[in-house]
């Protein structure tokens, strides 16, 4: 066999293991990050609709096979602007309860939702990236066919 032929080979068989090896460490750090619940860190002081006087009512939107629980939060009485307030991977909403503040301060009235497997929604795990993208159609159904919003 000519030399070149067993250095192709040899290149092609590192670069399958050198993949193999990536696909491996994705794995697991998809395990690590996605595998587990992201609830609140007891550690951290997370404010409260009562430290901004909101006023907040509690939601539960069926999203596939989990329901995702939040809040619809307000200032004023009436408004006739909405935000579907998303937050990230991790503790939910409530480490965003100052801009969503924000977001009722200029007139707005916000759904927050927690996505699969973060802080008040069901789920044992947040389920990978595309959790948030579902959690996120779920709440843009429950706005679409709420009259009180």
């Amino acid at each position: 066999m000519e030399i070149w032929k067993i250095v192709l080979i040899a290149v092609c068989a590192a670069v399958a293991f050198i993949v193999l090896l990536l696909l491996l460490f994705a794995v697991i750090v998809d395990k690590i990050a996605f595998g587990k619940r992201a609830d609140k860190n007891p550690l951290l002081k997370y404010f409260t609709s009562k430290d901004f006087g909101l006023s907040c009512e509690p939601v539960s939107i069926n999203d596939a096979k989990t329901t995702l629980h939040g809040y619809i939060y307000k200032k004023q009485v009436t408004s006739n602007k909405l935000i579907i307030f998303c937050h990230g991977m991790g503790p939910g909403h409530i480490a965003y309860t100052t801009e969503v503040n924000y977001f009722c301060s200029c007139g707005y009235t916000v759904i927050a939702v927690d996505y699969r497997g973060c802080n008040f929604s069901d789920g044992k795990n947040i389920r990978g990236m595309y959790s948030g993208v579902r959690g996120v159609k779920a709440a843009i159904d429950f706005a679409r066919g709420n009259d009180k919003l």
